[in-house]
């Protein structure tokens, strides 16, 4: 028995011309697994870029806010915590200390361990 095939969503393509009485349509992207706030491809980015979500979204009316992204928050802290282990100096760090509250510093120690000198996850 096969399984069923997932019904394809699709939204207005806006960036095409389209005759009169007529909307070109786009297959709708994949949303994240993870926070549902996002598609899939920008958490994705954010994770792999090591910033919140909210960086790659134009903030123009009519646009989603995602500024509150679960994802987003933790690529910041795993950008965070590259720098931190590849680019900061003692001084860097000990302002970025200063300057977060103890849950977040303790949270990016955290991902500095898990990380070589070259700022990858350790095999």
């Amino acid at each position: 028995m096969t399984e069923p095939v997932p019904e394809t969503r699709w939204e207005p393509d806006y960036t095409l011309q389209a005759p009169e009485g007529h909307t070109w349509m786009r297959q709708a992207p994949e949303d994240c697994p993870r926070c549902g706030c996002c598609t899939k491809t920008l958490c994705d980015t954010a994770t792999e870029r090591g910033l919140a979500c909210s960086w790659y979204v134009d903030k123009e009316p009519g646009t989603a806010d995602v500024s509150d992204c679960p994802c987003g928050r933790a690529a910041e802290e795993l950008g965070f915590a590259r720098y931190y282990v590849t680019k900061a100096t003692p001084e860097q760090r000990a302002r970025f200390e200063q300057r977060h509250d103890p849950d977040k510093v303790a949270r990016v120690k955290a991902l500095v361990d898990t990380l070589d000198e070259h700022g990858r996850p350790r095999a």
